[in-house]
């Protein structure tokens, strides 16, 4: 018997496994030693809900051993040994295969064939395969694929003895005639799994990896004259029904024979000795290609190992000797080196101890850490201070909860004693004194460039013609405060922007690909299109196309706040002239239909010096209405406007007449005086309100600010 032991213990128990010889056993079921087809003993105490860190190994032998001597196994003096898995599969461990949705209940079990005898539907379900009731069926699959966390068209179940924890790795047959919540498992599946009618089990969803080898072993020789001359087409054939494979476990492989002519079916068992995934680790369970829910054709070779009860070959003899012999010579060295530890950590607690008592030839020092944490250490009084510094960096890294140094090399760190004394690295002991208090620093210059060590492997490496269109945090979250002229992003620099990324030598193809990964998921990628990318090239693609993503978006965003920044300048802008002068009226030929009748009236106004004329500002330089009804003045005030209407837009007549300016309306005063209506709102006491028009000019504004708000 051999104990295995996971790198994980104590938390997790060792494996007890038999090498040799190997044991028969009447009855599985009614054992007291559960023994797996590869040797593994499944006890109860060794499971995980029952193990404990300070339980006794040796008590566990001895049970064992009184169990072989009582319980009626006899030797199988067949000279092949087991072929156990090893330690790093992970027999009892589940970290490895975590559930899919939170997918986990436990069920009674029954048995397939004897149900099937009441349910004839249930006869025809295929190999590897278990059946749930109706309703639990369905909620399982509707948190498998309705949780959105699925990446792949196919998932497995583990079914689990919850009192030895053996599992076993299935499919879920399309199947469900039963309303009970019970689960049906075939009957090699329920006498591997040591369970008879109306035993718990944990059924728990979860995904395989995919098959990459298999080393299979016949149980006898019975397999190679039931295969004939080609074993390895055989369970070629019979594997492709089952979906999936669990490492120690035997299946059915039914093989078609004809015999006094007669054709049948004779089902072989075959034990699962070892399973390999794509990457060629060993792994406890995984799934076959045809019920794996992937795309292409997947090749998974099959080796087939010597049937148990074959007898051994001088080669094969010789070479399990030689194996034996260098498995011991190895736990050899592993207790000599051992040993030697030992030696060495005894012989420094006697020269601690000599130096304890030899009291003269050490003082005692004590270390004050940044931390305010102290710890006290004597040391020889010919030490010097270098040394110092490397025993206590070794401390602290040994007793990691004092004081974590940042700096990453011992002679970063700075002694320090009263009367503020920094310590040279040639000082020695003697000089500094018995029970001395040293202050422990770490060098600002050694901070800094851990620091710069620890944000190169954090940050994004970019060329440096990138460098300015890469926007910050701070540049993206804040408006910019000046108007900076933007780098066009053109064309040009699009087509050779991949290039150039690719042929920097300090950009991001200088990292290796794991790091790129934690890179881009540390910036935001999404999962998937990272691990959509199966080389560095598409990943590097991947980073680069957000960087082009994250300087658009800097790019947008200052274009936006300076279009905000104009707009609301010119809004301040249209008030303030809105407030202290009128709004200027479109600069035409004739403004009003009195214009041309008061250059015909009063041609003498052209003549006027240009310190006489007064510019028409807006409405304000409208003259009077024409008089009522019908009389001579209003036909000729009307026939002289047309005349200069036509005058004006008539592009056969010389510049000179087609650019003459408007004529300024008189003010207020001067219309009274000739006996004259004045315009509206005009007066003669106040000529600049007069001039503006309140209620027009006030009616003109809120339009022109309604309208700017909607732009908005």
């Amino acid at each position: 018997m051999r104990f295995r032991f996971p790198e994980t213990f104590p938390v997790y128990p060792p494996v007890l496994s038999c090498v040799r010889p190997r044991l028969q056993v009447k009855d599985h079921l009614s054992s007291a030693l559960p023994l797996a087809d590869n040797g593994v003993v499944r006890l109860p105490q060794l499971s995980t809900q029952l193990w404990r860190n300070d339980q006794d190994l040796v008590e566990i032998a001895l049970q064992v051993y009184m169990i072989l001597s009582s319980d009626g196994f006899t030797l199988d003096m067949s000279t092949r040994s087991y072929a156990p898995p090893s330690a790093n599969a992970g027999l009892g461990s589940t970290v490895k295969l975590p559930t899919l949705s939170q997918c986990m209940d436990q069920f009674p079990a029954s048995c397939l064939e004897s149900v099937s005898e009441i349910l004839p539907e249930l006869v025809d379900i295929p190999p590897g395969r278990i059946v749930l009731s109706h309703h639990c069926a369905m909620d399982i699959y509707r948190r498998v694929f309705g949780s959105g966390t699925q990446s792949t068209a196919a998932f497995h179940v583990e079914i689990k003895n919850c009192s030895n924890e053996v599992r076993v790795f299935a499919g879920m047959a399309e199947v469900s005639a039963l309303q009970e919540p019970i689960v049906l498992l075939p009957s090699c599946m329920m006498r591997q799994l040591f369970l008879v009618d109306g035993d718990l089990v944990r059924i728990r969803a979860v995904t395989l990896p995919l098959c990459g080898c298999v080393y299979l072993q016949p149980r006898s020789q019975e397999f190679y004259e039931i295969a004939g001359a080609e074993p390895e087409l055989v369970l070629q054939e019979s594997l492709a029904q089952l979906p999936a494979l669990t490492s120690g476990l035997s299946v059915q492989v039914e093989v078609g024979i004809a015999q006094d002519f007669k054709i049948g079916l004779r089902r072989v068992a075959v034990v699962v000795a070892r399973l390999e995934d794509t990457s060629g680790n060993e792994v406890v369970a995984a799934k076959l290609p045809g019920h794996a829910g992937v795309l292409g054709d997947h090749e998974v070779q099959v080796e087939l190992l010597p049937a148990a009860d074959l007898a051994e070959s001088d080669n094969e003899y010789q070479e399990r000797l030689d194996a034996e012999a260098k498995r011991q010579a190895k736990i050899q060295q592993m207790l000599e080196s051992k040993h030697s530890q030992l030696q060495a950590q005894t012989n420094m607690e006697a020269s601690n101890k000599e130096t304890d008592t030899n009291l003269g030839s050490s003082f005692e020092m004590c270390f004050r850490l940044p931390n305010g944490k102290q710890m006290r250490q004597r040391c020889p009084t010919d030490e010097i201070v270098l040394n110092l510094k490397k025993r206590l960096f070794c401390l602290l890294a040994s007793e990691a909860s004092l004081w974590k140094p940042g700096v990453e090399r011992a002679s970063a760190l700075d002694f320090t004693i009263f009367p503020r004394k920094v310590l040279d690295n040639q000082d020695t002991v003697l000089e500094i004194g018995d029970r001395a208090v040293v202050h422990v620093s770490e060098s600002e210059a050694a901070l800094q460039e851990a620091e710069r060590n620890k944000e190169l492997l954090g940050s994004v490496l970019y060329p440096a013609e990138l460098q300015a269109d890469i926007a910050t945090s701070e540049q993206s979250d804040l408006p910019p405060q000046q108007d900076d002229p933007h780098l066009d992003f053109n064309s040009t620099s699009l087509q050779t922007l991949h290039t150039s990324v690719l042929q920097s030598e300090g950009g991001l193809e200088a990292l290796p690909l794991p790091e790129l990964r934690t890179l881009a998921l540390s910036l935001g990628l999404p999962a998937q299109d990272i691990a959509r990318a199966v080389d560095q090239a598409e990943l590097l693609a991947l980073l680069t196309r957000h960087q082009r993503r994250v300087a658009r978006i800097a790019r947008a965003r200052e274009t936006s706040a300076t279009a905000s920044r104009t707009e609301r300048r010119a809004s301040s802008l249209s008030a303030r002239r809105g407030v202290s002068e009128p709004a200027r009226a479109p600069v035409r030929s004739s403004q009003s239909v009195g214009a041309g009748a008061r250059r015909s009236v009063e041609p003498s106004r052209v003549a006027l010096p240009p310190e006489q004329r007064q510019a028409p500002n807006g409405y304000a330089a409208r003259s009077a209405r024409p008089p009522r009804g019908n009389g001579p003045d209003r036909r000729s005030v009307l026939g002289a406007a047309t005349a200069q209407r036509s005058t004006t837009s008539s592009p056969n007549l010389p510049e000179s007449q087609r650019s003459l300016p408007p004529l300024p309306s008189p003010p207020p005063a001067r219309i009274l005086a000739e006996g004259r209506r004045p315009p509206l709102g005009a007066s003669p006491t106040h000529p600049r309100l007069g001039m503006q028009q309140p209620l027009r000019h006030a009616g003109h504004m809120m339009l022109q600010m309604t309208a700017q708000e909607q732009w908005r």
